[in-house]
Parts: C-alpha cells; structure tokens; sequence
C-alpha cells in the first residue's frame, strides 16, 4: 500500500496472554512508523513490556511506573523477600509498618541499633523488642512475627501441587501449593490485602497489579520462592531503558484513557475481551440505566482508542488469560460484534508450537510464526 494510505482494521484472536504480548511485539518489531500499544489497565503492560524487551525493540511507558516500581508490587516482592530471607532488614524495613503497625521511624532505629548491638537481623530483634521501643509498637510487632512465622510454617508444610493442579483447580483459584496461591497467603495473613483493596487509593488497580505479579509466579511452586525471587532479579535487572532512549523510543505503551488527544501510524488496542472492554469493575452491581450508561462509557473508550490510529489499527483478544495464576477462557468484547463484517478482517494466528509444561503451569512458547497469514 501506499504510504500514509489506511488499511482495513484486523481484529486478531490469540491463544492466550503470552501469545498476545509476543504478536504485538512482532508487530511493534516490524512496523515502519510510530507505534502505541493501548489497553484497559496499567497490569496489562507486563506481558507486553517482557516481550518488547526479549525483542529487543525500545518503548517508553507513559503516565505510568514501570511494573517493578509499583508500591504495590515493590512491598509485596518485600514481604516474599522476608521470608525467603529473614536477615533482609531492607525488606523488614519496608514491610514492617505497612499496612500501618504503629511502628513509626523512632520505633524502626531503635530496633535497628538492637539488631546491631545484638548481632542479629531487624526481624530477629522485632521477636524481642527492647524497653525502648513503645510497647504498642512492640505488641504489633510481635504480632507481625507471628505472622511471618506461620506462613513460614505453612510453606515448609505445603507440598508441591500435583502436575495436573492448574487444570483442576481452575474454577476454583491457584492450586494449593503452588506459588501464586502462596503469594495470596501472604498478602490475607499480613492484612495487605485488606489495606490494599479498602485503605488505599487507587486499590483495584493496586490490586491488579498484585494479581499480574501473581501471574508471573505461575509456573512455581511455594516451595521455590528462593527460585522465583531469584528469576524476578534477572528480569528486573534487564527492564526498561533510561529517560533519553525511552523518549526516543517510537514504540509508546498507555492506558486509553491516556492516549486521549495523541495520534500514531499504527494503534494496537489489547485486552478486547470481556471483563477488560467493558472493565468488570466499571459494570459490577450496576443494572438498567446504570449498566447501560456504564457500558456506554466503556464503548466510548473504545471509540477513543481506535480513533487514535492514523493508518492502521489491530484489536487483539485472548481466548484464555491467566487470573491469580490460573487460566481463566475469555469471549471477546461485545463491542467488536459491533463493527461491520465489511469494516474488518479477522485473521487467523498461527499459535507457536506446544512446550513441556514447566512444573505445572500452563506457560506457552513465544513468538515464531505469530504473524503467518497477517
């Protein structure tokens, strides 16, 4: 086609999220002009971020943290850290007043002067407070070991789940065993779920967050926690690019309600399924007029990212996409029903041949023949 000429929208239907992520990194690898990867939530950007970045293709991330610098993410990855590492006084520090413990920076320091008197870790020394930390901070803290030590129990005591736990616990939530149920464990146990969700601002997106952390913990056990922290180092040391190579970057990753005013050669919007576009939370507990109102707002959004696109825009959805480390099957927005047949080409992705199931995930290969027939 001519340049600047538009072409007819496509709307792609891919295996799953790990498919999604690895096409649009394709297709951001192979397009001429400038590129925006567009979708519902901030969590969604991980998948999309890790296959860019296998790729080798640079992008920048707008209006938002890189994933691993997320509160939500940063203090739950230091809750994991304690556990597997009861001497991290890094992590201790971290987690230790949050949610709020009454152990404010006074109570801290003197705990860390007793740690070093003492020989000991910050944790250690939380067991046995000294005089001098107050007596509220100190019951709370000792009430936090108590804590830490019971999920230590319940690791050490959990077997590894079975090969086939994903494909039987899959109604029901993460296997039992299996490091993403660990991981909501934790969060239940510490009461950061709670502080997360009705304390906090912004707690579904927080928690959305959490939940795609969850889904990086998919093919671990509990019992590998050291294995899985030690992996996510790996990744976190190669994410992201510095301020002026992402600023360079012609590949830009964003919410639709950030791309409002902004245009590009080609526009992938992800995630079209139900649940994402319409957003669960967006439509929950709403009936007649409000539902319909709110399935209105949701349509607009749409409208807003597929107007964005100067020549060519791609809709993708997943057939499966993992909830808490479990493969949940997702139908397609009902708002692509809605564009003409004549307006769109639906085209078939050849999926990347089956792997071995690592542990007992349901982890698929990535990106050879993702664009056969595109």
């Amino acid at each position: 086609r001519a340049a600047g000429e538009a072409t007819t929208p496509a709307v792609i239907a891919l295996d799953d999220q790990d498919a999604e992520a690895a096409f649009i990194a394709d297709v951001c690898a192979r397009a001429p002009g400038d590129v925006a990867v567009l979708y519902r939530t901030n969590a969604q950007s991980r998948a999309v971020e890790r296959e860019l970045l296998k790729a080798g293709v640079k992008y920048q991330l707008l209006h938002a943290r890189g994933f691993f610098d997320r509160k939500e993410v940063r203090d739950t990855l230091a809750y994991l850290r304690l556990l597997a590492h009861p001497a991290d006084d890094g992590a201790f520090e971290r987690v230790a007043n949050v949610p709020p413990r009454a152990v404010g920076p006074r109570s801290l320091e003197r705990l860390r002067l007793q740690a070093a008197e003492n020989g000991t870790s910050m944790r250690a020394a939380a067991r046995s407070p000294s005089p001098n930390v107050p007596k509220r901070a100190a019951t709370n803290l000792a009430a936090f070991c108590d804590a830490l030590e019971a999920l230590d129990a319940l690791r050490e005591a959990t077997p590894r789940p079975a090969a086939d736990a994903a494909d039987a616990a899959a109604a029901l939530g993460p296997a039992e065993g299996s490091m993403a149920w660990f991981l909501l464990r934790v969060l239940e146990q510490t009461g950061y779920e709670q502080f997360l969700k009705h304390e906090s601002t912004d707690g579904a997106d927080r928690w959305r967050n959490v939940r795609e952390l969850a889904n990086l913990a998919a093919p671990y056990a509990a019992e590998e926690l050291v294995d899985f922290l030690d992996q996510l180092a790996l990744v976190q040391d190669q994410d992201g690019l510095d301020a002026d190579e992402a600023a360079a970057a012609r590949v830009k990753l964003m919410t639709i309600h950030a791309a409002k005013g902004l245009e590009f050669d080609l526009v992938v919007v992800a995630g079209c399924e139900e649940g994402l576009l319409p957003h669960y939370y967006a439509t929950a507990d709403k009936e007649g007029a409000a539902l319909a109102e709110a399935v209105d707002e949701e349509r607009r959004l749409l409208y807003v990212a597929m107007t964005r696109a100067r020549e060519s825009l791609i809709l993708t959805h997943a057939r499966t996409r993992l909830t808490w480390g479990v493969a949940r099957q997702m139908d397609a927005s009902r708002f692509l029903d809605e564009i003409p047949r004549d307006l769109r080409r639906d085209l078939a992705v050849a999926a990347p041949p089956e792997t071995p199931r690592r542990r007992f995930s349901k982890r698929r290969s990535s990106s050879s023949g993702m664009l056969q027939g595109f």
